[in-house]
């Protein structure tokens, strides 16, 4: 017979995981990713889109209950390959996983998330309820290396990238090409979606409007807020999360710099071509206001911290003077 073996002297058992409500914009992007996922088979169907909501606002969370509705509720299936530029990134999409499962996921039904990054072994090459979350470093390296041990990754049905203004960068590229995801939209490739807070390339327009393609034209928060004013908007989305209410948007202060930043900004914004569709020009009301999202002072909820004033040259030969002393 088989030794006895002794049992531990603990076992630690979690409870069930309750999640906060979503807002009812963050239902409203959740409802149309999952309407994106569910035209597969489709004729013409739309297989790319993109997320752009304000940092801290909850884009993971959204990201991750749209994919697990869908495969509790409409029959999605298949592989998920999630993607970030970052290790703190990919952590944090693990946990988001882990928790949106054990909160809402199919019962009695297990989800292998594996970590893809550093020196973390190959994940088993399973393409059913199973997620991989990699760095785009670890994951364009090993594609290059060794790309028989991950041709299941093309097996999957779902690509997310996060920060995904920067996936119009040569390595990005590189890996959807390998991964079978080309610069045209074809009726069999794996879904994308995208994930961002700016959806453009800065002063770019060029790489802006490549971005703009490689995700379909389809913006999947167009129509999730109340308002078409960027500034409705952002006054909305930030402090909803960091006060639990909204706040009003405050008017820039005008110092010299910040005015000259807000101009070009807009000046940026204004660079990206006119488009017909709704989704791109949903992307131009909203880069007209990004910016300011990332401004402490257009949110009360934010302390602002003023930098010490420089010393001017002569007050700095003095103090050097009385240092000599």
């Amino acid at each position: 017979g088989e030794p006895n073996t002794k049992p531990p002297e603990y076992l630690e058992v979690e409870g069930p995981y309750t999640l906060p409500e979503l807002h009812d914009y963050q239902r409203a992007i959740v409802s149309n990713v999952r309407s994106m996922l569910r035209t597969a088979g489709v004729d013409r169907p739309q297989r790319r889109g993109m997320i752009s909501m304000p940092t801290g606002s909850g884009k993971t969370r959204v990201a991750v209950q749209a994919v697990v509705e869908a495969m509790r509720d409409d029959g999605f299936d298949g592989g998920v390959l999630w993607v970030a530029d970052r290790e703190e990134l990919c952590e944090q999409a693990v946990e988001v996983w882990r928790q949106v499962w054990s909160s809402i996921g199919t019962r009695a039904t297990p989800l292998r998330i594996s970590r893809l990054w550093g020196d973390q072994p190959r994940p088993q090459p399973t393409s059913s309820g199973h997620v991989v979350v990699a760095t785009i470093q670890t994951l364009n390296v090993r594609l290059k290396k060794t790309p028989d041990e991950y041709e299941f990754l093309a097996d999957f049905t779902l690509i997310v990238f996060d920060e995904a203004h920067r996936s119009v960068a040569p390595t990005f590229t590189s890996v959807m090409q390998e991964i079978g995801l080309t610069r045209w939209q074809r009726s069999n490739e794996p879904f994308l979606l995208g994930l961002t807070a700016t959806p453009y390339r800065g002063r770019d327009a060029g790489e802006t409007r490549q971005l703009v393609n490689r995700y379909g034209h389809n913006r999947l928060d167009a129509g999730a807020f109340a308002s078409d004013d960027p500034r409705a908007v952002i006054a909305e989305l930030p402090c909803a999360h960091r006060c639990g209410a909204p706040q009003r948007t405050r008017r820039p202060i005008k110092s010299r710099g910040r005015r000259h930043e807000t101009r070009r900004a807009t000046k940026d914004s204004e660079r990206f071509p006119a488009r017909t569709d709704q989704g791109s020009r949903e992307l131009q009301r909203i880069s007209r206001g990004i910016r300011r999202t990332q401004d402490p002072r257009h949110h009360r909820c934010s302390a602002s911290v003023q930098p010490e004033s420089p010393l001017s040259d002569g007050r700095k030969r003095l103090a050097r003077r009385e240092e000599r002393r």
